[in-house]
């Protein structure tokens, strides 16, 4: 039966149930296609999410570290006072962690 016999068919209500039951029942099944359900989802689940956010997170430490190096670099140096160092460091690290979103 040509394809397009099978759709009048369909459309013109002339086939029964079981006819096309039969017909479907006679197609060639490919089963070809192999893989891990779970391992896809891992994947990903790394790829979209966990990966960005250790980037993000590599991106926030560097920065902190490099804050708080420059800080103490300039007390050490005498540029700036000892107390200004304190509320300069508590203040920077207080903002760069509350913009931390884990």
């Amino acid at each position: 039966m040509e394809l397009q016999e099978i759709k009048n068919k369909i459309i013109n209500n002339q086939i029964s149930q079981e006819e096309i039951i039969k017909l479907l029942d006679s197609l060639p099944v490919n089963r070809t296609r192999k893989g891990n359900l779970m391992k896809n989802l891992i994947k990903g689940y790394v790829d979209t999410y966990t990966v960005p956010n250790m980037l993000k997170l590599a991106l926030e430490t560097c920065l902190i570290f490099s804050v708080v190096v420059g800080i103490v670099i300039l007390s050490y140096k005498g540029i700036i006072d000892p107390a200004i160092t304190a509320v300069l460091i508590a203040f920077l690290l207080g903002f760069l962690f509350g913009k931390i979103r884990l």
